[in-house]
C-alpha cells in the first residue's frame, strides 16, 4: 500500500465577500503499487544498489479530508469515483545492503515514483492534469536461499 496525497487551503465566504472561515483541506489517495524494476549492485560484502523502471498502481480509495475553523464543519468525503482507478509512471531509487548473518542482509533505500498519467476524470481544460508522485523510504530483510 502507498498513500499519496496533496492539501488546498480554501477561504469561504459570503455573497458580500465577508469571511466565513477557512478550511484546509488534505486529499488522501491509497493505492497498491507493483513496481518492475532493474537493479544494478556494486560492492563485495557491503552492496550498493540502484534501481530503475516502471510502477502501475490501482486506486482503492481517495478521500477527502474534512477540518475548518468557522461556523460550520467539513467532513471525510470518499471521492474514489471522480479519479482513474489505474496509475502507472517511472521509478528510481537507490540502497544499500548490508549482511547481518551468513544469510540474511538488511537493505536500506530511498525510491521516487514519479506518475505519467492524468489519474483525474475531470476535464483537463477545465482543472488541469492531477499527476501523482511519491517518495519512499524502504526498509528491508533478506533471506538468500
Amino acid at each position: 500500500m502507498e498513500r499519496k496525497g496533496g492539501s488546498s487551503n480554501i477561504t469561504f465566504t459570503d455573497y458580500n465577500g465577508n469571511d466565513l472561515g477557512r478550511a484546509y483541506v488534505p486529499e488522501h489517495f491509497d493505492y497498491v503499487v507493483v513496481p518492475l524494476l532493474f537493479r544494478a549492485a556494486f560492492g563485495q560484502k557491503i552492496k550498493y544498489f540502484a534501481n530503475a523502471g516502471a510502477f502501475f498502481g490501482y486506486l482503492t480509495k481517495q478521500t477527502t479530508m474534512g477540518s475548518r475553523t468557522g461556523p460550520a464543519g467539513l467532513k471525510n468525503v470518499d471521492n474514489t469515483y471522480h479519479y482513474e482507478r489505474t496509475d502507472a509512471g517511472i521509478s528510481a531509487g537507490l540502497g544499500i545492503s548490508i549482511p547481518v548473518k551468513s544469510k540474511f542482509s538488511i537493505s536500506m533505500e530511498v525510491r521516487e515514483n514519479y506518475g505519467l498519467t492524468d489519474v483525474s476524470k475531470a476535464k483537463p481544460d477545465l482543472y488541469g492534469s492531477i499527476k501523482t508522485s511519491s517518495t519512499n523510504f524502504l526498509l528491508g530483510l533478506a533471506y538468500e536461499i
